[in-house]
């Protein structure tokens, strides 16, 4: 049986690698994606699967949380 690593990941925003997450040598990847199928009055969305090296961090994010990022910089 394959491991899943987003399973086990840890949420970036709450990483106990904050600090690492400052570095400017960061780079991050666009691994995968899925479809989060949502309730029947409401549209399905996409969630992206990151990976931040150097440090291997794993985590999902949404579109939104995209935009959020573009504004506050």
């Amino acid at each position: 049986m394959i491991k899943d690593p987003f399973k086990s990941s840890v949420a970036c925003f709450k990483s106990f690698e904050r600090q690492a997450l400052s570095s400017k040598d960061l780079k991050v990847d666009i691994k995968d994606h899925e479809i989060i199928n949502r309730s029947f009055f409401s549209s399905d969305y996409p969630m992206f699967h990151l990976k931040i090296s150097p440090n291997n961090i794993v985590c999902k994010r949404n579109f939104e949380d995209f935009q959020k990022l573009q504004k506050n910089l």
